[in-house]
């Protein structure tokens, strides 16, 4: 009998096609619209008519403290919205939580495009405060989007294509940053201020030359403009009934109908009778108290026998961290056990604040407080290793690099794009031979070479020399901590607790994130952009030590089997003081008899 994986591999290229958009289409989409979002504004930056419309000078060191803020907004928002993505997405659903960040990225960038419309009278400060809220309100969809495409997309897999899809998210947010950084170059690549600044005459010149873009805007809000079309086509889609787009999480409904279930004393779903009940008992569980689990998960599944065991194994899975999640409100003080008793008897996914504070405490169990550090580790270092230096800032880098004049700095600024788009598509085939762990050593590794070398060619003069060597950091970044930061913690943390966690996870990246933007040109002015680019080297390499000593390896396991793998490593590890219980082809024996546990259930 074929497997699941034998299965796609032997289907049309057709169906194969149907299942992976099925799977990842909206989260696609969704990161094109994060990925322009991201890279948008650092073309605009030194754009004449937007310096004209600010009132801000053309030197380098003009205005660096505002445009730092301007930038920064965007990690901002997705920071704030951090702490409620995870309770968003858990109780709502993950395809919601999609909706609604793609309505913020529509209004934000609207926002942001038509603020010298909306400023009263034109005045650079309203301006100025309408683009900040604009920025600010496209973030918070930016933090949602981040939040939940991913785990939606992991939680639709199946673990021969997980890594595969949740890498190919990655590609489409490096694809959005190619098309903004094209559009940048052809709406302002001629229209930039001179880097001399103080000509107060040129500079309006320059402005008047700028261009005006569709419909009488100037070409810079139109760039700032663009990520709204592929949201706006991302909640469209996400519109659609599932039956014909794109399915709910089936983790995510049997979680919900697990915590009804444990708080009335049922069972959560009624799985059949035996392995070959065939397709009527498969529907039949669809339509049980699990909430349309089996449902969803056949709509991405082609092979029936090995889809009733997958689900089999994630309704027992979410019955056990229900009863977990109970067991551990019930030892906690008699007042938080009525409110989270009395909270968790709602629906959809558990509401209500006790049911928050039940999540958390099951989160910060000691089976899972290691799987919540590593993760916290892994999305804090992919952001310290500076690769939102090239992603947000890219042209000014390249002007301290020595490379003079705006329209080289945007092609150079398109090169870095390429090499995005590139090797993330890359990526996706090095995910399914190689593990987890030696592509983040090598990833790792490589950006610091790269790093280091562009701060010696810097010191050398720098020039067009400069554009070789910074290709090596996103081509680096793409291969390992880009693709496979948000693949670990999936991976890593239970269901119950798995959108909470990644949402801690994901706070505190976009907290290194805004602290990296919010302070790049400072440090710059401040250390030169040698000191800088010698920062980012050695944090380069000290994430090695981090990656080599905590992230084990969870290639080819499923996500049930690889948390309780991680469990099973955080023990043998702490034994053995420290060496690590998993090997480089494909896990731990142990994890390896946990799956095979778990497939013959």
């Amino acid at each position: 009998m074929l497997d699941e994986s034998t299965a796609l591999r032997l289907s049309s290229r057709r169906t194969r096609a149907v299942l992976y958009c099925r799977c990842a289409g909206a989260a696609w989409i969704s990161g094109f619209s994060s990925g322009m979002s991201i890279s948008n504004l650092s073309g605009v930056l030194d754009d004449a008519a937007f310096l004209a419309a600010l009132g801000w000078g053309a030197g380098e060191g003009d205005a660096s403290r505002q445009k730092e803020n301007l930038t920064s907004m965007l990690q901002l928002g997705a920071l704030l919205i951090s702490p409620v993505a995870g309770v968003l997405a858990d109780r709502a659903g993950r395809k919601w939580a999609l909706g609604v960040s793609a309505v913020l990225q529509v209004l934000g960038s609207l926002l942001a495009a038509l603020a010298p419309t909306l400023a009263s009278g034109g005045a650079a400060g309203s301006t100025f405060a309408a683009l900040l809220a604009g920025r600010l309100l496209a973030g918070a969809g930016l933090g949602l989007s981040l939040h939940s495409a991913p785990l939606h997309v992991n939680e639709l897999s199946h673990a021969s294509s997980r890594a595969a899809l949740g890498s190919s998210f990655q590609a489409f947010v490096c694809m959005g940053l190619l098309v903004s950084t094209l559009t940048n170059l052809r709406l302002l690549g001629d229209s930039s201020a001179s880097g001399g600044g103080g000509d107060d005459d040129g500079a309006s010149d320059a402005a008047d030359a700028g261009g005006s873009g569709a419909g009488g805007f100037a070409n810079w809000q139109v760039s700032l403009a663009l990520p709204a079309a592929p949201a706006l086509l991302a909640w469209l889609v996400l519109a659609l009934p599932s039956a014909i787009a794109i399915p709910e999480s089936p983790r995510w409904l049997a979680s919900c109908a697990a915590k009804r279930a444990q708080a009335s004393g049922g069972q959560a779903v009624a799985v059949g009778s035996s392995a070959d009940a065939g397709r009527e008992a498969l529907l039949l569980v669809g339509q049980q108290e699990g909430g349309g689990a089996g449902l969803a998960l056949r709509s991405v599944r082609l092979c029936d026998a090995e889809m009733e065991a997958e689900l089999r194994g994630i309704v027992a899975a979410a019955e056990a961290e229900a009863r977990s999640s109970s067991s551990s409100s019930s030892s906690s003080s008699s007042s938080s056990s009525s409110s989270s008793s009395s909270s968790s008897s709602g629906g959809g996914g558990g509401g209500g604040e006790g049911s928050v504070r039940a999540a958390l405490r099951t989160l910060l169990l000691p089976q899972n407080r290691e799987a919540l550090l590593i993760s916290v580790g892994v999305c804090w270092l992919q952001v310290f290793t500076g690769i939102d230096v090239l992603t947000a800032y890219a042209p000014q880098v390249f002007k301290s690099a020595g490379l003079s004049g705006h329209r080289a700095a945007l092609l150079a600024t398109v090169l870095v794009s390429s090499v995005f788009v590139v090797f993330s598509a890359l990526s996706t085939k090095l995910v399914s031979c190689f593990g987890r762990r030696s592509l983040l050593l090598a990833s790792s590794g490589g950006m610091g070479v790269g790093f280091g070398l562009l701060c010696a060619i810097v010191a050398g003069g720098g020039g067009w020399a400069a554009i070789p060597v910074t290709l090596l950091i996103p081509a680096s970044f793409c291969c390992g901590w880009g693709v496979l930061t948000w693949v670990i913690p999936s991976e890593l943390l239970p269901t119950q607790v798995r959108s909470l966690g990644l949402g801690l996870a994901m706070m505190l990246n976009w907290l290194a994130d805004f602290l990296v933007v919010s302070t790049f040109l400072s440090l710059r002015d401040v250390m030169g952009i040698q000191g800088v680019l010698a920062l980012y080297a050695a944090v380069c390499f000290g994430s090695m030590l981090f990656v080599w000593r905590y992230v084990p390896e969870m290639k080819g396991l499923s996500l049930e089997a690889a948390a309780a793998a991680q469990r099973s490593h955080s023990r043998s590890r702490s034994s053995a003081h420290g060496s690590f219980a998993f090997d480089q082809g494909g896990g731990s024996a142990a994890a390896q008899a946990h799956e095979r546990r778990d497939a013959h259930a």
